[in-house]
């Protein structure tokens, strides 16, 4: 088993069952792209790197 693996089976196991966190993450940002148009696509897959706190250091060291 590789990572990705590893890491969705840990995530999923916290959720209720029925619920894939890839696939509702990945319907989130279909439905958005749908919803708002293809320019929103880049913005949607940064976005957790946008506006938080500067990780330059940790990537860094």
């Amino acid at each position: 088993m590789n990572q990705e693996e590893m890491f969705l089976r840990e995530i999923n196991a916290r959720l209720p069952k029925n619920i894939d966190w890839k696939k509702g993450a990945c319907l989130y940002i279909k439905q958005i792209i749908e919803k708002e148009g293809e320019h929103n696509k880049r913005y949607h897959l940064i976005k957790p790197f946008v506006g938080g706190p500067d990780f330059g250091p940790f990537f860094n060291d």
